[in-house]
C-alpha cells in the first residue's frame, strides 16, 4: 500500500487484514470467467450486468435463463438519485466539449 494512502487512512490499514480474507475467489476462477464472458455465449442476456464469478456460469447459458434475465432485468446495479434527478452524466459530460 502506497505511504501515503496509509498515513491518510490508519484505521482502513488496521482494517484490512480482516477484509481481505473476506476475498479468497483464486485469480484461476476469474480468469476463466472473464474467458468465458468473452467467448460471447451469454452476451445478449449478460453485457452491462453484474456477475459473481463465483456463479455458476454454466446456469446463465440456458435459453430460459437468459430469457428470465431479460424478461425480470436480474443483475443489474443502479443509483437513484435523491428526488428522481436525472443521471444525465452531470457535469462531467462537459469535460470534453471544447469552444473555440
Amino acid at each position: 500500500m502506497d505511504p501515503e494512502v496509509a498515513a491518510a487512512y490508519p484505521k482502513f490499514v488496521a482494517n484490512r487484514p480482516k477484509w481481505v480474507k473476506n476475498f479468497n475467489t483464486s485469480v484461476d476462477l476469474a480468469a476463466a470467467v472473464c474467458v468465458a464472458l468473452a467467448s460471447g455465449r451469454v452476451k445478449n442476456s449478460m453485457r452491462g450486468r453484474y456477475l459473481d464469478c463465483e456463479h455458476d456460469l454454466e446456469a446463465f447459458t440456458t435459453d430460459d435463463a437468459q430469457k428470465e434475465i431479460l424478461a425480470g432485468n436480474l443483475h443489474t446495479l443502479e443509483v437513484r438519485f435523491l428526488g428522481g434527478l436525472p443521471n444525465d452524466g452531470g457535469s462531467s459530460s462537459n469535460l470534453f466539449t471544447f469552444k473555440e
